[in-house]
């Protein structure tokens, strides 16, 4: 009886860490935040996240980036021009299909 109860009990934590794998790699090739489609844009186009904002802050001082980057930094809070750069950029990001794996040790 005790057998059978330890292979339900292996069998449920299978069952339940095949699903959040699942749900990670999922999330991991359809990122939905503006930070994950950063942090993709970051690694294909081979730039840090200041050059992003950068590159997005067209005409918008350079005081004022390196304001919204230090908030980005604290708060994971992407400021508007950054979205609105990210939303053109949106199909290339999403053509690139970076492994989540591919961020850690390459």
């Amino acid at each position: 009886m005790k057998l059978a109860i330890a292979i339900v009990i292996c069998l449920a934590l299978v069952y339940w860490n095949s699903k959040r794998l699942e749900r990670c790699r999922k999330k991991a090739n359809n990122p939905e935040t503006y930070d994950d489609y950063l942090t993709k844009l970051c690694y294909i186009s081979e730039k840090s996240a200041y050059d992003i904002f950068v590159i997005a802050a067209e005409t918008i001082p350079k005081y004022i980036v390196d304001r919204d980057f230090r908030k980005y930094l604290e708060t994971s809070e992407v400021p508007e021009y950054v979205k609105e750069f990210i939303d053109e950029e949106k199909e290339f990001i999403k053509k690139a299909n970076v492994s989540p794996f591919t961020y850690w040790g390459s």
